[in-house]
């Protein structure tokens, strides 16, 4: 729950993927629109000869429609870096007058539902544009077509192997006899420190006789990818957050480098779940990234890696589902969570609790819509309700309070020093499911007299 500041290298790394990936579709999306553009005078006479008054006023429509989103591909373009980041520091994403209000318009403007009519603007493109054309035809919306160029549905990991080739061979591109000796060397580096010294040996000489037997396979993909599927499951070969080597895998960008690399360890909406990735051949898990601004609303955002939050699949498709954010919202990657609640717990008479939760309306600035916002999130994600199932934690985290006391935990660091971690340290909430749970429960009891309460529910 705490906000997220993703390094220079993640942010770089997922740059280079926009670059070679989206901004292409974007730039060919451009040329076409901007061919339409010069035969305007062309289609305005179809027209005005063949059409009546009122398909003359629906022309116009749509004729500065594609006015429109052209300037709209051009902006796109022209800040390619800035919408492949949404750095939330208010360049891109959180300033809503640079996008909401000068280009949301645009972009439902030149909506059009037909498939036919969008065809039409389509064929005044030039023959080198086919491609394009033939990718829309099946397509009843413009926005289809958007998260076609923007390609999230592209963005994806594949196979253990897959995952591995990438960082040698782009994505598409033919394992040649010297690019298989590479990958080979990828995976005795990656896998490598798992075994111990009599068995390093025998993985070592598997992998390399991969070597003879691609020559026997002439290049058939399928084959190639068996060959190294069988040695994975025989040596129970994947890759998760303890053994992930970003530098052997730095040219590789997909979702499980990126929550890999980010090091986030619990869903960034509830703290309750894990979401640390694993990939192996024969299973496979990860966080699931959230949409925190919809791509059905705005198909433009869905690669702006601050707009994509790792999350549970308990939160990002149970309990959130279809339901939206918008800009007023509070976006968990652009501000921390953790600052803007509290979990309050008042002892009763019987050790069944009631959870409760408490806005800070002092660090969210007294803003009533920061305030209905984060009271939002909270109902969405039943927070409340979550953590009202964990009565057994409650009398973990009491009784841990209580005999690791304050003055228990001084002399203790008298007497050990440097040799052992104050207790109440914690390096991130991020990284340990209940952790804002746990320090809002002990933070509740510090003084004297709470800290009787908890004496008292214990002797019950």
């Amino acid at each position: 729950m705490e906000k997220i500041k993703y390094s220079q290298e993640i942010e770089q790394r997922h740059v280079t993927y926009f670059e070679e990936n989206i901004v292409p579709k974007i730039e060919q999306l451009y040329e076409v629109e901007n061919y339409i553009f010069k035969k305007t005078y062309t289609v305005k006479k179809i027209y005005t000869d063949k059409k009546t008054y009122s398909a003359k006023k629906r022309y116009n429509f749509k004729k500065n429609g594609l006015n429109d989103h052209r300037r709209f591909i051009y902006y796109c373009l022209k800040n390619y870096k800035l919408l492949a980041i949404g750095n939330v520091n208010g360049t891109y994403l959180s300033n809503e007058s640079n996008i909401k209000k000068k280009h949301e318009n645009a972009f439902k403007k030149y909506r059009i539902e037909e498939k036919k009519t969008l065809k039409k603007f389509y064929d005044y493109a030039e023959e080198n544009y086919k491609a394009v054309i033939d990718r829309i035809e099946d397509d009843t919306e413009y926005k289809n077509l958007f998260e076609k160029a923007f390609g999230y549905s592209s963005f994806t990991t594949g196979s253990l192997f897959e995952f591995i080739k990438q960082s040698v061979v782009k994505k598409g591109g033919r394992v040649s006899e010297d690019r298989i000796e590479k990958i080979i060397d990828q995976y005795i580096k990656l896998f490598s420190p798992k075994f111990a010294k009599d068995e390093l040996e025998d993985f070592t000489e598997s992998m390399c006789e991969i070597k003879e037997e691609y020559k026997k396979v002439s290049g058939d993909s399928a084959e190639i990818k068996r060959l190294f599927l069988e040695r994975e499951k025989k040596w129970n070969l994947y890759i998760d957050l303890l053994n992930y080597n970003g530098e052997i895998l730095k040219n590789v960008w997909n979702p499980y480098a990126l929550v890999l690399e980010s090091g986030v360890k619990t869903c960034f909406y509830c703290n309750r779940h894990y979401i640390t990735p694993l990939l192996s051949s024969d299973g496979r898990f990860r966080a699931t990234l959230d949409h925190f601004l919809p791509k059905s609303k705005y198909p433009y955002f869905s690669m702006t890696l601050y707009n994509l939050v790792p999350s549970c699949t308990v939160c990002n498709s149970s309990l959130k589902g279809s339901k939206e954010f918008d800009f007023e919202d509070i976006n968990p990657l652009e501000i921390n969570l953790d600052s803007c609640f509290n979990f309050i717990l008042e002892l009763g008479i019987s050790k069944n609790h009631q959870v409760e939760l408490s806005i800070d309306k002092h660090f969210l600035g007294k803003n009533k819509k920061k305030e209905k916002s984060m009271d939002k999130m909270l109902k969405l994600f039943k927070i409340k309700e979550q953590y009202n199932l964990h009565q057994r934690d409650i009398e973990k985290i009491l009784l841990k309070k209580y005999v690791y006391n304050e003055n228990y935990l001084k002399d203790l660091e008298k007497k050990l020093k440097d040799k052992i971690e104050n207790l109440d340290k914690v390096q991130s909430l991020n990284d340990e499911p209940l952790s804002k749970f746990k320090k809002d429960i002990e933070k509740g009891f510090s003084d004297s007299e709470e800290f009787k309460k908890i004496e008292e529910y214990l002797m019950r």
